[in-house]
């Protein structure tokens, strides 16, 4: 009878489910934002942390039904801790606040200790409660399952179809290539407002720069506008040598997905050409998932990053507060300056090779002063422009960090030269403006900012003819496979294309407008 017993004892499977049933929500409503690669080591971990739970406990809880509860209860207090922080941030008692980590941390933990013992004393039989937790954790796995899989077939369809339209006239085919070509460098430099502008609205003398830049043999495009506003839409354009209609076409100018845009940086015309050609191709850690190429053939990381789901996945558990403690301003600076100290070196690389590097700066958070010191190294670090800072702070800011980045750009392109056996291309470039308005009342809006970029180009060899003080990014590789690899490509007419973060897709075409606030000057 026992064993009879034993045998129709429920199996245990809700600490797996509901362990990774944290990972795979935040990726359900992630879908088309996020590769479906970024939870897979996740979910691997949790389902091996689970079974190392399970096995240990067991020496010390013999009833597995209970050890099942318990270890699913560890997940809900592990995974559930920023929501609970969420909702009791501002409490206060006495005019204390007490919604802090300090606090917070401790009442949670004594939560989840006081519910083990309540289980641990239990005196009944919990097989209909594994059930019935059985039963839940399925469901919510497989809505969420369903879920994936629905928007995985729609976004694939409608990926299909852009891949399809991704063709260009003139484009060189790698048996076609030149068997000499250059060393590449492609160095984007966020958000760094084009040198007329920075007087205009910053009051900042940027000529000296670009005489040096002209100095190393640089074509400084001083006219030259972004097509578009943030840094994906930007790079997927130039990357690809084309404008991004068809996503407008294909997801609508409503959708607020944008994850084809990772998709599209990550695997784009330009890095295919250059693979089939045998370059080696360089990039390097940013903080930033949408250009952290991983799979490069050289991948210049500084220490341990997390990409931008993992860290939304952390920032909602009981250990955010550690993470966040390493997450500072001093790292995000000491990453900045690690990228300009590798690029420096890779002009060492065997040729042919291809160097993709963005730099996040003069982008906030603002981490330089105009002699490369911060401030405040173990603040929190967090992707911000002008929070919490005055215009006049936000602007000084800006530009001290702008002349820092300015002399650490030069000295980059020096050892790069130097070192480099034959001269290299050089793109020194920003994927857009500063979307700021301006004036004592912050009320002057000048799309100029937005779209007005420095880009400036190094061509050995060549008399520049199709370089001019208006060329756009979408345009950049162009002019390059033609001068340097055969191509017959047709230049495009520069235009420039506003959208807002919430609708990437919302195209609204701004380049008559900033053409006339420019004839009016």
């Amino acid at each position: 009878m026992t064993v009879d017993i034993e045998k129709r004892k429920t199996r245990v499977i809700h600490p797996f489910l509901f362990g990774i049933y944290p990972i795979i929500f935040l990726y359900s409503r992630n879908v088309g934002e996020v590769f479906f690669s970024k939870m897979l080591i996740p979910t691997l971990v949790v389902l091996g942390s689970t079974f190392a739970l399970m096995l240990l406990l067991s020496r010390l809880i013999k009833d597995r039904n209970k050890l099942a509860i318990i270890v699913t209860g560890f997940w809900s207090y592990f995974f559930l801790y920023g929501n609970v922080h969420g909702k009791l941030c501002k409490l206060t008692i006495g005019g204390k606040l007490i919604g802090t980590d300090i606090f917070l941390i401790p009442a949670w933990t004594a939560v989840f200790i006081l519910a083990v013992v309540l289980v641990l004393i239990f005196p009944k039989n919990l097989d209909k409660l594994t059930r019935i937790l059985n039963a839940i954790a399925i469901c919510l796995v497989a809505m969420c399952m369903a879920t994936i899989a629905l928007n995985h077939i729609k976004n694939a369809a409608i990926e299909k179809t852009v891949a399809d339209d991704d063709r260009i006239a003139g484009f060189p085919e790698p048996s076609d290539i030149p068997s000499e070509t250059p060393d590449i460098y492609y160095i984007i430099l966020d958000q760094r407002l084009r040198s007329d502008l920075l007087m205009e609205y910053f009051g900042y003398d940027d000529s000296p720069f670009l005489d040096q830049l002209t100095e190393r043999g640089f074509f400084v495009a001083d006219k030259s506008n972004s097509n578009y506003v943030q840094t994906r839409l930007s790079l997927s354009s130039s990357l690809h040598c084309t404008y991004l209609d068809v996503l407008m076409v294909q997801y609508g100018a409503g959708s607020t997905r944008s994850g084809i845009l990772e998709t599209m940086v990550k695997n784009n015309r330009v890095f295919d050409l250059l693979e089939k050609c045998d370059y080696t191709m360089a990039a390097f850690s940013t903080g930033y998932v949408g250009t952290e190429f991983r799979n490069a053939d050289i991948f210049y990381s500084y220490g341990l990053s997390f990409d931008e789901y993992t860290n939304e996945l952390v920032r909602n558990t009981v250990i955010s507060p550690v993470i966040a403690a390493k997450q500072t301003l001093k790292k995000h600076r000491d990453m900045v300056l690690y990228a300009f100290e590798k690029l420096s070196e890779t002009a060492r690389l065997a040729s042919p090779h291809f160097v993709f590097c963005h730099i996040i700066s003069p982008h906030g958070p603002y981490v330089f002063d105009e002699k490369g010191i911060i401030d405040q190294p173990d603040v929190p670090f967090r992707w911000s422009d002008a929070v919490d800072l005055t215009r006049q702070e936000r602007d000084r800011k800006y530009v001290a960090q702008l002349k820092f980045i300015n002399k650490k750009t030069i000295e980059a392109i020096d050892d790069i030269l130097a070192n480099s056996k034959k001269p290299p291309v050089i793109i020194l470039q920003s994927d857009h403006g500063v979307r700021w308005e301006f004036g004592p009342e912050g009320k002057i809006h000048d799309y100029r900012t937005y779209f007005g970029i420095l880009n400036a180009y190094h061509l050995p060899g060549s008399d520049n003819s199709q370089l001019y003080e208006s060329i756009s990014p979408v345009n950049s590789f162009r002019v390059i496979f033609n001068r340097y690899f055969g191509a017959n490509l047709e230049l495009l007419e520069d235009r420039s294309y506003y959208s807002t973060y919430e609708q990437p897709f919302d195209f609204t075409d701004k380049t008559e407008q900033i053409k006339e606030i420019e004839a009016a000057q």
